[in-house]
């Protein structure tokens, strides 16, 4: 059994820096929480190229933004100005269920890593959204970073961006 969950942001990054530091922290499925999985200016970072180069690499990816997306499909998480509101996205069932299943990957002992497009956890749902309904379910959330150290959740929910710290420079 695992009691940790890795987020990682691609941001910055190439594919192989990524690869590189899951293989490190010995990451065994990489699960794309972005709500549209694909990238104009990182074409190595879409759905299908970042699946294909995974399992070259040995990693299993999966695609869950329509659980555990930054913009949800369904209008009834956004207020009137379209600001996205976390509290209305952890009600929905939608969410509960991604939630359950990277539980269900780490009673299974499996090492997970979430990806999305913002390196920076502190300004991303990674952490926000995701890794506070992990850690209230007991889950352990470590975010990876961009210099190859890493960070927990309560640091980055309390602490300075890793862009504030000099990291992107």
């Amino acid at each position: 059994m695992s009691d940790r969950v890795y987020t990682i942001g691609y941001g910055g990054r190439t594919v192989n820096e990524v690869v590189d530091q899951l293989r490190t922290f010995r990451v065994e499925y990489l699960v794309d929480v972005r709500s549209v999985p694909y990238s104009r200016y990182r074409p190595s970072f879409s759905r299908k190229a970042l699946a294909r180069y995974l399992r070259s690499a040995g990693i299993r990816y999966e695609h869950m933004g329509a659980q555990l997306g930054g913009r949800p499909a369904d209008p009834s998480c956004y207020d009137h100005k379209g600001r996205i509101l976390y509290e209305r996205v952890c009600a929905k069932p939608f969410f509960q269920e991604g939630v359950a299943r990277l539980q269900d990957a780490c009673r299974r002992g499996f090492t997970v890593c979430l990806l999305c497009a913002e390196a920076d956890p502190a300004r991303c749902h990674r952490s926000g959204l995701i890794g506070v309904a992990l850690e209230q379910v007991g889950i352990h959330v470590e975010h990876l970073l961009r210099c190859g150290g890493s960070k927990g959740q309560d640091e980055v929910m309390t602490g300075p961006g890793e862009d504030q710290l000099g990291m992107f420079q």
